[in-house]
């Protein structure tokens, strides 16, 4: 900059997507060894179609093999159609070493007419 101020630079990295009835350990998002650094992970996730209580809690945040945290989705838990529920963002702050990818994974078998919608951005902070 021209006053002599430092240049901050923060890379992003984003991935997500829909995923229809995901099984056990499903990736609802992958990032694929980002650079080596300090990142700020957002993370969205929403269910649609017919949901039953298990896909309200079916949402997990993984560096690597690592369960790092478990996501609530607050669906409406009845079995009845779900009206497009969607959270977020959660936040976190995580040192990756540029070698391990981070996911958000579905954790047990899901509804088999549920829908799981999942955004993922890494921003890096240093």
């Amino acid at each position: 900059m021209p006053d002599g101020s430092p240049v901050i630079r923060n890379e992003s990295l984003a991935a997500g997507g829909k995923t229809s009835a995901p099984g056990v350990g499903a990736s609802l998002a992958t990032i694929t060894t980002p650079p080596a650094g300090y990142y700020e992970v957002e993370v969205w996730a929403g269910l649609s179609g017919t949901v039953a209580a298990v896909d309200a809690t079916n949402f997990e945040l993984r560096k690597g093999n690592t369960v790092l945290v478990g996501l609530a989705v607050s669906g409406n838990g009845t079995g009845a159609t779900a009206s497009n529920t969607s959270v977020g963002p959660f936040r976190f702050r995580l040192n990756l070493d540029g070698n391990t990818t981070i996911t958000v994974n579905a954790t047990a078998a899901s509804t088999a007419s549920s829908v799981y919608h999942c955004t993922m951005i890494a921003t890096k902070l240093n």
